[in-house]
């Protein structure tokens, strides 16, 4: 979170983390947070479970899920995405142009709007009141009751024809963080659901009697093995799939089988939706063979805009995650390792061999013999294959070629030797307005674009 903070501007972000076969919340974070020593508090609610959002697209999981279970969905039919009518309004896919022709199984993978609105109302594969009454079984419209005081409950109302469309893919209704978590315990546990739990126990001091000793609570089957089994491959191809609409969040280089749903929701604010301002979400869940964790994560109002301040910050945190709980095969954990760096300052450039050895990527900046300043700074923990930035006492800088280089990468090159720059797009480096190997100067402003990989 605090890295989050250094390279982006945010309304909020928030990350929560559960055990997927107890329910327990290990971990929840949101950002900005405050200084107890100095009591600059300015909000009082828990975004876990007092904050209601419009979810996007990670709600997507649970229409396709309903559809599997009334038994019409046919996953491989085909249709026509780009956009649609309904009624006098105009639906339209994230990138507004589709992908031609494809199946309701590819929609899913894609992020596809209209698959959703087919589902609802033109194939009819379930209808307005099969929507409702799932997503109230799967814990949504309700209170989940976990040990947290002025929990919301949000709110399921939807009729109009756009309007079902719209719930379908997570706009026009209210939910908390925490009951997403909850119905993608549904997924973790061949369809049960699991009530979340904050305290383990509660134990009195005195006499070391257990007060309070949460129990695992598992609901009735809410879904078939069949429909989870069909989901998980669904959720695998998001990740872990080139044209997945998740492919950034993958880790399977690590061997980690993380699965999972994005979401991009428009904020409605002062009676209408604003225009390029969105909430970015990723709900998912690993190992894929049997999920240990949930996790949901998102942010409101990112600058600069785009998915990669949720990539990056799970990344790192699943990892951490995977490696305590020993999920790696004994292969992959000997080949993947974290370090925390050393202070390369006032050493010599001759260092980068060494730096090499622990499979890190130093990229030398400028032509000096001995280093001045690095990112990340000393005692950062960073996992092998990432970059190393080691600025030199040079006066004049070349241009790297930074094609595939993250937001990140970008902004800490230029930030280290004080050039002026403007980064236009999201996801990663595809064009750049100075050529590589050419001479930059500091007082002429650099444009970097970003596009999808995929």
């Amino acid at each position: 979170m605090d890295n989050a903070e250094k390279n982006y501007k945010f309304e909020w972000l928030q990350i929560h983390i559960m055990d997927a076969k107890t329910g327990d919340i290990l971990a929840t974070s949101t950002s900005p947070s405050f200084d107890p020593n100095i009591r600059n508090i300015i909000n009082y609610e828990n975004n876990l479970t007092s904050i209601v959002i419009e979810p996007g697209s990670v709600m997507k999981t649970f229409t396709y899920m309903c559809a599997m279970e009334k038994g019409k969905y046919d996953g491989s039919k085909t249709y026509m995405s780009g956009g649609i009518e309904v009624g006098d309004s105009y639906i339209s896919d994230w990138n507004r142009v589709g992908w031609g022709n494809i199946t309701y199984d590819i929609g899913y993978v894609k992020s596809s709007n209209v698959a959703i609105t087919n589902i609802l109302l033109n194939e009819k594969f379930i209808d307005k009141n099969d929507l409702k009454l799932c997503l109230q079984n799967y814990g949504f419209g309700e209170k989940t009751n976990v040990e947290l005081t002025r929990e919301a409950k949000g709110d399921l109302d939807f009729n109009y024809p756009v309007e079902v469309a719209a719930a379908g893919y997570g706009q026009g209704i209210n939910v908390t963080p925490i009951q997403i978590m909850q119905g993608y315990s549904i997924l973790a546990n061949n369809g049960y659901m699991l009530k979340p739990h904050i305290i383990s126990k509660i134990v009195d001091s005195n006499n070391n009697k257990v007060l309070y000793q949460r129990k695992v609570e598992k609901s009735e089957q809410l879904v078939s093995e069949k429909t989870i089994t069909k989901m998980h491959e669904l959720m695998d191809l998001v990740v872990n799939d080139d044209g997945g609409s998740g492919n950034g969040y993958s880790l399977k280089k690590y061997g980690i089988g993380l699965m999972g749903k994005t979401g991009t929701a428009q904020i409605f604010e002062n009676g209408s939706y604003l225009y390029n301002q969105y909430i970015r979400s990723f709900a998912g869940m690993f190992p894929k063979e049997d999920p240990q964790i949930v996790i949901y994560a998102a942010v409101k109002k990112v600058s600069p805009d785009g998915s990669e301040i949720l990539e990056e910050s799970l990344s790192s945190i699943i990892q951490n995650i995977a490696r305590y709980y020993s999920m790696y095969s004994e292969k992959v954990d000997k080949s993947l390792n974290s370090y925390l760096l050393n202070d390369y300052t006032s050493k010599n450039i001759d260092i980068t061999s060494s730096i090499q050895k622990l499979k890190l990527k130093p990229i030398i900046i400028g032509d000096g013999s001995y280093i001045i300043k690095q990112y990340p700074l000393k005692n950062t923990s960073i996992l092998e294959g990432e970059k190393v930035f080691l600025l030199t006492n040079s006066s004049t800088y070349k241009m790297p070629d930074m094609t595939n280089w993250s937001r990140t990468d970008v902004i800490s090159y230029f930030n280290l030797i004080g050039a002026k720059y403007k980064i236009e797009g999201n996801g990663y480096v595809c064009l750049q307005s100075l050529s590589p190997n050419k001479d930059i100067n500091i007082n002429e402003e650099i444009t970097i674009t970003l596009a999808s990989k995929y």
